[in-house]
């Protein structure tokens, strides 16, 4: 079954919908978003170089946008398992993160913050880059064409 998946990214006044549709093989689109799945990579590389531990990472997009466009509470979760405070193991993380910055080419911003937060920040550049993208495709933007001419 065909997934989809949009998400919402404002900066300031600006609101950008980036979605992200697989192809009929399963694979992604090469014009998808693909800034979600770089910081989960780079998490699970980071806790791993750390805590020999695999995680499963999950990424939420915080309320307040002062925290970032996305945010993992990783740190939190591993500390418990690993008997460390959640704030050390999260600055940790994120030093790791930023030591291996080329990794994120799409992500401004990596911190952490208490109680054991890491908050990231996509690039000025990547959601420019997507305006001008939405903006020359118009109406064609973010269609696959997998359905071909089929209505639902």
């Amino acid at each position: 079954m065909p997934r989809n998946t949009a998400e919402l990214h404002t900066v300031g006044t600006v609101s950008i919908v980036t979605e992200a549709a697989e192809d009929t093989n399963g694979s992604a689109n090469k014009n998808v978003n693909n800034v979600k799945q770089e910081i989960i990579n780079a998490l699970q590389r980071a806790v791993k170089d750390l805590t020999d531990q695999e995680v499963e990472i999950k990424l939420e997009h915080p309320a307040d946008e002062t925290h970032g466009d996305y945010s993992s509470n990783i740190a939190l979760v591993t500390s418990k398992i690993l008997k460390k405070n959640p704030f050390d193991l999260a600055k940790e993380l994120a030093e790791k993160i930023n030591s291996s910055r080329s990794t994120l080419q799409n992500i401004d911003k990596v911190e952490a913050v208490k109680p054991g937060f890491i908050n990231f920040w996509i690039s000025k550049q990547y959601l420019s880059d997507k305006l001008e993208e939405i903006s020359d495709k118009k109406d064609e933007y973010g269609r696959s064409g997998r359905l071909g001419n089929k209505k639902i």
